[in-house]
């Protein structure tokens, strides 16, 4: 459930998420609805790949190397949504950065408590879980950017998807480009 919130944070409300990536992230100053991140590429990795992701926990609860992977993933967050996106947009918040605060990290630091106060995981666990919250970052959210991008799309974002929070800042950062 955190994730979805997370994911209504960056594409609802306040939304800019699909600008903010572009733009700031990956530096495109082109095909900014479009490129490298659409609108297609969103549903991938939200529907078929993060959604069945997080719905296999649930299948396997007494997969606790899996769960500390998925809480992880959520807290790993941190890095991109506390400060790398602050710093590339010269601001103290980004979508997803509330989410990440206050549901991914209470969970996960809850979660990680409650595994290891009732001997639930191994060290193979613990080591399984860190190293796998790093990769789903490549394997659940850029790879598929990356593999996915092309400049020849029929899926642009929509205009009224692109721009929430940091509308006037990720403006100013093509304004300035072209000057």
């Amino acid at each position: 459930m955190a994730m979805l919130v997370h994911q209504f944070e960056e594409y609802g409300l306040p939304g800019g998420f699909p600008s903010f990536f572009n733009i700031a992230f990956w530096g495109e100053r082109k095909q900014i609805d479009s490129y490298p991140f659409n609108a297609n590429t969103a549903m991938v990795n939200n529907v078929f790949l993060c959604y069945p992701f997080y719905i296999i926990g649930i299948i396997f609860p007494s997969c606790i190397w899996f769960g500390l992977i998925q809480v992880g993933q959520g807290m790993v967050q941190i890095w991109n949504h506390g400060y790398k996106n602050n710093k590339l947009l010269g601001t103290w918040y980004n979508p997803g950065l509330a989410a990440v605060l206050f549901l991914h990290w209470p969970l996960g630091i809850y979660y990680i408590y409650y595994v290891a106060s009732n001997n639930l995981a191994t060290t193979s666990d613990y080591v399984i879980g860190a190293i796998g919250s790093l990769l789903t970052m490549v394997v659940l959210w850029v790879g598929p950017v990356k593999l996915q991008a092309t400049r020849i799309t029929k899926y642009p974002f929509d205009k009224d998807r692109m721009y929430g929070f940091g509308e006037k800042t990720l403006k100013d950062m093509l304004k300035s480009d072209k000057e």
